[in-house]
């Protein structure tokens, strides 16, 4: 028979709500996300959801706006007209 090890084994993530820090009782349910996020409620769990599916998204446009670009985009540096001064305009004065 196998004896768990709790004493041995540390749970940080078990400590506090991954999203909002609110402290985790070991009388309640706890809400798993990934593996070794834990959190108070579903609603935060729903909430971290969200904010990693936006960043996902986010970083995925981010590589295909680089990639439309193309490789030199990145070492691009933009021409500076008229060393930062707007141009001169010409004024008809009557």
């Amino acid at each position: 028979m196998v004896r768990p090890r709790a004493a041995a084994v540390s749970c940080s993530f078990l400590k506090s709500c991954s999203l909002c820090r609110l402290e985790l009782s070991p009388n309640k349910d706890v809400y798993m996300y990934r593996g070794d996020q834990g959190f108070c409620s579903e609603e935060c769990r729903w909430q971290q959801i969200l904010l990693d599916e936006a960043r996902e998204r986010d970083a995925a446009a981010g590589i295909k706006e680089r990639q439309r670009r193309g490789p030199q985009a990145r070492y691009h540096t933009p021409v500076v007209v008229g060393r930062g001064r707007p141009p001169r305009k010409t004024l008809a004065v009557a």
